[in-house]
């Protein structure tokens, strides 16, 4: 009962913003190009683990650029709500599809980043997200990130399905939305080939 509510909510949020999962959102295209897998690669973890490019390939990836405001609290809350009820299986099954890999671009220390995954229920979701340490923001201009919280999905051949650059301020738009927006651009590129590799777009390495 209370998914089939939370769905009802989600689409009518998704109706009274006019959002069509087919249609570009007007949003700059940011390619997960090797440059920003190498990127991402120079950072740890909030376990003070390296992660490696071949951990991305070929898999749909979701990337939260957050720094621990009372806005990015809220999104990553909904976003660790919607990704496990999307997954959830009776012990022993497996879910229809794999789920995304989630990487959170953390701007604060290691500590607040576990801290953060706790109190939002980041921590929850299986598999684990990324929790990459970034108190220098330095993974941000990379992707053209000015404000958080910001969210990108890419596919599954590294193009970016959806991003919230677009939007001019994130931190006025609901949280549900922003998570129900990510949630619809993974279901979109599931049902896409599995035959993507880390792209190489020069024009933004």
């Amino acid at each position: 009962m209370k998914a089939a509510v939370r769905t009802l909510a989600i689409l009518l949020v998704l109706a009274a913003y006019g959002f069509c999962p087919a249609r570009s959102n007007g949003a700059p295209v940011v390619p997960l190009s090797r440059a920003a897998v190498t990127a991402i690669a120079s950072l740890t973890d909030s376990a003070g683990h390296r992660h490696k490019a071949s951990e991305l390939t070929g898999r749909i990836v979701v990337l939260f650029f957050f720094c621990g405001c009372e806005q990015c609290h809220a999104v990553a809350r909904e976003w660790s709500l919607e990704e496990q009820s999307e997954y959830a299986t009776a012990p022993g099954q497996k879910p229809p599809a794999p789920p995304p890999i989630t990487i959170v671009d953390f701007a604060g220390s290691a500590d607040e980043a576990q801290q953060f995954a706790a109190d939002t229920s980041l921590a929850k979701m299986d598999p684990s997200p990324i929790l990459l340490v970034d108190p220098a923001a330095k993974l941000r201009p990379r992707f053209r990130v000015e404000q958080c919280p910001q969210a990108f999905v890419f596919d599954r051949s590294a193009r970016n399905a959806y991003s919230t650059l677009a939007i001019k301020d994130t931190q006025a738009v609901s949280p549900i939305e922003i998570a129900a927006r990510c949630l619809s651009a993974v279901r979109r590129v599931q049902t896409q080939p599995e035959n993507g590799k880390i792209a190489a777009e020069k024009s933004h390495d």
